[in-house]
């Protein structure tokens, strides 16, 4: 029975089935068959030709009184005679064999189509219509075409793996809601999940993961503060390079999308490259870096007067540090493009690390280049992205720029609120702002979140262009309680 329908009403495949078993006999059986799209039941009768050409009994236009045909007695019982056999089958046997599941065209001439050669939905979709429109000329005048259980079968199972198959049914950035299961338990009857069949769920980077310990809604004195808090699978803390400022000007490659247990948007595993051209500039900042920061990590017995004594003898190591990497062979300046330092400096009694900046360098460790971004619709593995800090970039999803450089009616997502915080407005699933205007004298930008609400941040500020991905992670059902206690909840 049609879900939501009147009883009686028969669905497609009830339908196909009751054909099968020549049991279609009542009137309203065949006013029910002529409410369907005439496109479609006209491409299943064309694909099921197959079985009548091979000469076995599983086809469509059986003889009357047959098991797989209409009672010669039903109001819309089909001819039985040879010629109208003929003339359906369109004179030519151009249909494969949907039965067998073969690769090869029985025919090529008359209202044959082969599917095979199909790779896009736009070329299945035109396949689909000239086979309909190849099995509606035939099929005139002929009256109403049985279909056999297992030919309709066949037919579904090849429509399923081509669906499959097809790249342009699936976007990975935005994954669909799965099937509703069959309701056998009160869990299952009304879940609704995301199918990340397209998504990364393995294990992450082990570089950009930390370990990430659970309270179970407890304080440090062990007293629960929060209720209803406690439980749910281990999860790993992924690092998301929110600011986009550690490697601007630099191009990177989309290497694959993952799905975060911690978030509810998907992220991407982006791959920065090699810029050999950055090579000399690069060698004189080492050069300074090493000139400048002293080479120890002991406390100073009073910072402030050890700064104020010292003054003249550390300008005058400075120089000859500089004067000695001068007088480095080139071999050996070459070699510092790859050595990673960084050294302990004192401020006002406490020791903190300085390191060496990455952002120019032109050769990169495989752990420094693997980065994780926040994931934008549309973005596809292979896909070219850059940030930049001090000009425009392309408008295309996954680049990052200051709002400045952005035309009016830009979407973006993951906004700073300072320059150089790293993105805070617009990073959940689906989330995303519009820029309005841009007030050059205050150093404004005025964006309308979703909301409605409009909000003012500075120019300077970074954003992403598009929006976040995973859009219908609102619309899950989760079916039961047990499942968000397994999540933390």
């Amino acid at each position: 029975e049609r879900r939501g329908g009147k009883r009686g009403a028969l669905s497609r495949g009830g339908m196909l089935r009751a054909l099968a078993r020549g049991v279609c006999r009542p009137a309203s059986r065949a006013a029910a068959l002529c409410r369907w799209d005439a496109a479609a039941t006209a491409t299943v009768a064309g694909r099921a030709l197959a079985a009548v050409r091979s000469g076995e009994r599983r086809g469509l236009c059986s003889e009357g009184g047959s098991r797989d045909s209409v009672p010669s007695g039903s109001p819309a019982a089909p001819p039985s005679s040879e010629a109208s056999r003929e003339k359906l089958d369109g004179g030519a046997g151009g249909i494969r064999d949907v039965r067998r599941g073969s690769d090869e065209a029985n025919g090529a001439a008359g209202g044959g189509v082969d599917l095979t050669g199909a790779k896009s939905v736009d070329e299945l979709l035109r396949s689909d219509a000239d086979l309909s429109a190849a099995a509606s000329a035939s099929s005139k005048g002929a009256g109403r075409v049985s279909v056999s259980e297992e030919a309709a079968l066949s037919i579904r199972r090849m429509a399923k793996k081509r669906r499959s198959e097809s790249p342009d049914l699936h976007d990975p950035t935005c994954p669909p809601l799965q099937k509703k299961k069959k309701p056998r338990t009160p869990g299952t009857r009304h879940q609704r999940l995301l199918d990340l069949s397209m998504v990364y769920t393995g294990d992450p980077l082990p570089h950009l993961t930390k370990r990430l310990p659970r309270t179970g809604g407890r304080n440090n004195l062990g007293r629960i503060c929060t209720w209803h808090r406690g439980g749910g699978y281990k999860r790993y803390w992924r690092e998301v390079d929110f600011k986009r400022r550690r490697f601007p000007d630099r191009p990177a490659t989309v290497v694959r999308i993952e799905h975060d247990p911690n978030r509810t948007a998907l992220i991407a595993v982006v791959r920065y490259d090699d810029m050999p051209e950055w090579k000399e500039r690069y060698i004189r900042y080492c050069m300074l870096f090493d000139a400048n920061m002293r080479q120890t990590d002991k406390a100073p017995v009073n910072p402030a007067l050890t700064r104020l004594a010292d003054v003249r003898a550390e300008k005058l190591a400075v120089k000859q540090r500089i004067d000695a990497f001068d007088a480095m062979p080139q071999e050996q300046k070459e070699a510092r493009l790859h050595e990673r330092k960084f050294f302990y400096d004192w401020k006002k009694g406490r020791r903190f690390i300085v390191r060496q900046k990455l952002a120019r360098a032109p050769f990169l460790t495989e752990e420094e280049r693997t980065l994780y971004i926040l994931c934008p619709q549309k973005l596809r593995v292979g896909q070219r992205i850059m940030s930049s800090i001090d000009g425009p970039v392309d408008i295309v999803p996954g680049n990052a720029m200051p709002l400045r450089y952005m035309p009016i009616g830009t979407v973006v997502h993951n906004i700073e609120f300072r320059p150089g915080g790293g993105g805070k407005i617009c990073r959940a699933a689906g989330t995303s702002a519009t820029l309005l205007e841009k007030k050059e004298d205050e150093k404004l930008a005025l964006l309308r979140m979703q909301s409605k609400e409009l909000r003012y941040v500075w120019l300077d500020c970074l954003a992403t262009v598009g929006v976040v991905s995973n859009p219908e992670y609102k619309n899950q059902v989760w079916g039961k309680a047990g499942w968000r206690r397994n999540m933390g909840w």
